[in-house]
């Protein structure tokens, strides 16, 4: 075979790598929300933290809209039955057990999936609403009532969360590793 008989092997390989690896990929991420592209409602976000504190049973839940779902660090499944496409325990047995009402966890549960406050998280003297993310990057917002913010660092449990912007009001766009 001569050269320009590889160079068009070579080429078509190339483009069908493309075709296959490349562009699909390309489209899933596009999917995927950038830390601009989920606008923070501070009012509704501020109310929804207060809410939070006040009702102190709560410190961890997501808006169980994706596959892995928690309360307070307990891998929980909203279907009774056990199915291949959840995991954990049955949410109204662990709502119980917490002796949460399932009305309250409702409410608290639209309201992130409503703002696409994913999910929260309350560490120390920080709320944490992570919005998206993949294994161990994710982005999101931080609400620090009471604290002043002095480093753009904040080690926390598990969680080493930088500040990447300031948005006043006690509010700060995160990502965390």
């Amino acid at each position: 075979m001569n050269k320009k008989g590889i160079f068009i092997v070579v080429a078509i390989a190339v483009v069908l790598c493309l075709f296959y690896y490349v562009i699909p990929g390309l489209l899933l991420i596009s999917f995927l929300p950038e830390p601009h592209s989920v606008p923070l409602d501070q009012e509704i976000a501020t109310q929804l933290v207060h809410d939070l504190e006040k009702f102190e049973l709560i410190y961890e839940m997501d808006d169980c809209t994706r596959f892995h779902k928690r309360i307070n660090g307990i891998p929980i499944r909203m279907n009774e039955r056990i199915n291949n496409r959840e995991t954990g325990r049955y949410y109204k047995e662990v709502l119980d057990e917490l002796e949460i009402a399932e009305m309250d966890f409702e409410r608290f549960r639209t309201s992130l999936e409503h703002t696409k406050l994913r999910s929260y998280l309350q560490v120390e003297k920080y709320s944490i609403f992570i919005v998206d993310g993949f294994l161990d990057s994710s982005w999101g917002y931080l609400y620090s009532s009471n604290a002043e913010i002095e480093s753009p660092y904040i080690h926390t449990g598990h969680y080493t969360i930088r500040i990447i912007e300031d948005l006043g009001d006690s509010w700060y766009r995160i990502v965390s590793n």
